[in-house]
Parts: C-alpha cells; sequence; structure tokens
C-alpha cells in the first residue's frame, strides 16, 4: 500500500507539472505574432521542396571512350532538370542501371568525372558524367534502363524518384551513336534524338522544315461539297451482293470533275475488275471506268452514252478498259485528270494485262471519254481502248 501511495502521489504530481506545462505553452503562443505572408511563403517551398521535382530529362550512352574527346563524347552521362520553383541539391543522389546493385552506382558530387556544384537551379540542369573506364553504371547504347535515387548505397525502391529505359530495335536503329540521345518530350515521353544537347533543352528533328525562300507550296481549298453525300448503297461496290450497279469489290479509284457554266459534276470511278458486275466470278477480267452524274437529287451511273447496261435484268455500269490496240484487260489502281478536266483524258495507272497476269505492265493509260462507244466483244459492257500508253 505504501508503494501504490507513493506512486499515486508522483502521478498526481507528474500529472500537475504537464497540465501546469501546458499551461505556460498556451499562454506563451498567445503572445506570439502571426506569421508574416513571406514567412508563410517561405515555409511553403519549404515543405514543396521535400518533394523532390528532379527528373531524368536525357540520356547519352554513345560515348567514344576516346581519350581526346570532351565529357560529353567521350563519357556516358545522364541530365537531370529541376521543374520545381526552388533550388535542389542532389549531391549523394544515386544513378543505377537495370542491374540496380550498388557495385555499379554513380553518386553525384563524389564519382567521377565529378559535379563540384551539385545544386540544380529552378528549371535548370545538372549532367551527371559517368567516366566509361569506371563503368558506373556502364549505360547500355542498345537497351537499358536508368534509376534516378534520393540516397546512393544499396538499392532501394522506394528512393526512386524518376526513371526511364530504351530499346533502340524499336525505333529501328541498332543502337545510339555518339551522335544521338535518349530525350524526354514536351508530354513527358522520350524518345530518340539526334541533337543531344547536355545542360540545355532537348531538340528533336523538325518534321515539317520550313523550305528554302522561292520553294514554297501553295494549297488550295478543297473544290467539293462540304458536306458528305452517300453517293450509293452500303456495298454497291464490295462484294456483299446487294444488286445495283456493282458487286465486285474493286473499288480503286475516286475523282471529282467540278461542273461548269452552273452544270453539275462528275465522279469518275476506277472499277478494278468489271467481269463480277458482269455476272463471272471465276476470272480476273477488265478493269472498268464509271461515271457517276447528280440527277434528281442523287448520284447514280450515266444512263446514257453507254455508261450503263442490263445484265440479267439489272442496271449496271462502266466501259471495260483495253490497251490502245484494243486488246487485254486492263488492271489498274488509280485515276486522275489534269487539272480537273476530263476533255484532256481520264488517265490510269494499270499494273497488268489481265489475260496476260504473270507478265508486269506498268502503264499510264489516257482514254478519251468522250468517245462513241460500242459492245465490241458482245458481254454486255461497253469498251474503251487506250488513245495513248
Amino acid at each position: 500500500m505504501l508503494h501504490t501511495n507513493n506512486f499515486t502521489a508522483m502521478s498526481r504530481r507528474a500529472i500537475a507539472l504537464l497540465t501546469a506545462a501546458v499551461t505556460l505553452s498556451s499562454i506563451a503562443l498567445i503572445g506570439v505574432p502571426a506569421a508574416t505572408a513571406d514567412e508563410q511563403q517561405t515555409t511553403a517551398e519549404q515543405n514543396t521542396t521535400a518533394e523532390p521535382s528532379v527528373i531524368i530529362n536525357e540520356v547519352y550512352a554513345g560515348n567514344t571512350k576516346a581519350a581526346g574527346d570532351p565529357d560529353s563524347k567521350r563519357c556516358d552521362w545522364v541530365e537531370l532538370k529541376n521543374t520545381g520553383s526552388t533550388d535542389v541539391d542532389v549531391k549523394g543522389w544515386g544513378i543505377y542501371d537495370s542491374g540496380k546493385k550498388a557495385k555499379k552506382r554513380y553518386t553525384i558530387g563524389t564519382s567521377e568525372v565529378t559535379n563540384t556544384d551539385t545544386v540544380i537551379k529552378a528549371g535548370g540542369y545538372l549532367v551527371a558524367y559517368i567516366d566509361p573506364d569506371k563503368a558506373k553504371p556502364g549505360l547500355g547504347s542498345d537497351a537499358d534502363e536508368v534509376y534516378l535515387t534520393t540516397t546512393s548505397g544499396d538499392f532501394t525502391d522506394s528512393d526512386v524518384v524518376d526513371s526511364t529505359s530504351w530499346n533502340t530495335g524499336t525505333t529501328g536503329v541498332k543502337k545510339m551513336s555518339d551522335s544521338q540521345s535518349w530525350s524526354r518530350k514536351d508530354d513527358g515521353t522520350f524518345a530518340l534524338s539526334n541533337t543531344p544537347t547536355p545542360g540545355a533543352q532537348n531538340v528533336f528533328d523538325d518534321l515539317t522544315p520550313t523550305p528554302p525562300t522561292g520553294e514554297t507550296m501553295t494549297v488550295d481549298a478543297w473544290s467539293g461539297l462540304a458536306d458528305v453525300t452517300t453517293v450509293d448503297a452500303e456495298g454497291e461496290f464490295g462484294a456483299k451482293e446487294q444488286g445495283g450497279d456493282h458487286t465486285d469489290g474493286n473499288l480503286s479509284g475516286l475523282v471529282y470533275e467540278a461542273g461548269k457554266d452552273g452544270k453539275q459534276g462528275v465522279l469518275w470511278a476506277a472499277d478494278n475488275d468489271l467481269n463480277p458486275t458482269l455476272g463471272n466470278t471465276a476470272d480476273k477480267g477488265p478493269g472498268s471506268i464509271n461515271k457517276f452524274v447528280y440527277q434528281n437529287g442523287t448520284w447514280r451511273q450515266n444512263p446514257t452514252d453507254g455508261w450503263t447496261f442490263t445484265n440479267n435484268g439489272q442496271t449496271k455500269g462502266g466501259k471495260q478498259l483495253h490497251f490502245k490496240d484494243g486488246t487485254g484487260g486492263v488492271d489498274f489502281e488509280g485515276i486522275t485528270l489534269i487539272n480537273g478536266d476530263s476533255s484532256k483524258g481520264v488517265f490510269i495507272g494499270a499494273e497488268r494485262d489481265n489475260e496476260n497476269k504473270n507478265v508486269p505492265r506498268p502503264s499510264i493509260l489516257q482514254y478519251d471519254v468522250t468517245e462513241k462507244t460500242t459492245d465490241a466483244n458482245g458481254d454486255g459492257a461497253h469498251d474503251l481502248n487506250a488513245t495513248h500508253e
């Protein structure tokens, strides 16, 4: 009981002392003025600095190892960038490759080549040059990865603040040369750059270079209709056999000719194989030119001048093409006009004669689409011979 009473008494004294301390603290705090705006801002910046704003911005792995070269070529290097608004000291931070092994680490500020100033200004850069003879960490120019950590020693995942990996084989390059680097783009992704920029903003090839003076090209505005219009039913030029003008699935070109003197324009279409439209799906046949005109609020095959024909009671369209001597079945893949004017001829690009399919015949053929035509071989479709090849 004596010990218990003593313990109880001491406990009461301790509680009393703690209460007095808290009370005195409260009194003391009441007398302290509130922090100024500048002090609050400083505190906020210090708190922000606690979360690293340093990232890996560029990696160079194509070192020459040549003693006479500057460090930017002789060494592998990793460029860091401070994306924050306050300076960050990265002394003692580590750089590791994919091995993540302590023996292959590079310690900023102590390893060769040494960075004497390890403070990265806000928005600034620090380039950690890695001596190739020391192989720390020995970056692979074909494929590897780099980790940036806030400590250096045994590798710990929790210390990693940024990382990147590369495989130049996926970019079509066997390995990084001494004139290439693995660089971060504005969107945060990385890509191969042909201009290493240690300590400066990354540079990428301009895919749309400005042409020299006098070599610019003016592109006219699209002269066709603003609205999208369906010309024919789904599958008319497809192999769905809905019936109609086409069921062969070989539409291989389309060109628009604007109308003149208030008249509607014309659509010239390339049918790569007219045989299915004629009812023959066993053989590859001649291609045909098809003329679409705008009538009664819709586009349809021109019903005049032999541009349409009847097959099994259905109206079909197209004039089948032959070479200049009137023979062969032209297999073609494109159709165009000169200055949008069919009176100067309709031109197609041929790859072969389907009557002799094993022999290539690359040709540009011109056709006079105003020429009066007939069904020369009696298969139902009118025939059109090239005027030039």
